[in-house]
């Protein structure tokens, strides 16, 4: 997998750092989890900070595009971005293990 950022501009307003890569791969489609650490190492911070918005592929194709944010800390991705369904339902299982413990 190669990722080359494309454009990158930033958002002071919203301390975040918008970026358009391109991502060259073999086989499927790679995992979010994959490009955000791929994203993470190309703008130099860490996955935490890291929210991949889209992943445009062509078919036939073994590129894609791909749209991120990067926020300046936790912090400020916390009061900007909602929630992705794996992380509801990683919470979600912690909170039944913390009741399952409890009893």
């Amino acid at each position: 997998m190669k990722l080359t950022i494309a454009e990158k501009k930033e958002n002071p307003l919203l301390q975040r750092t918008e970026a358009q890569a391109n991502l060259l791969f073999e086989g499927a489609t790679p995992k979010t989890a994959d490009v955000a650490a791929a994203m993470a190492k190309a703008l130099s911070t860490e996955v935490p900070n890291i929210v991949v918005k889209r992943i445009t592929t062509t078919f036939g194709k073994q590129e894609a595009l791909v749209e991120a944010v990067a926020y300046a800390s936790p912090e400020a991705r916390k009061r900007f971005e909602r929630l992705t369904p794996q992380e509801q339902k990683a919470i979600a299982e912690e909170k039944k293990k913390a009741q399952e413990l409890m009893q």
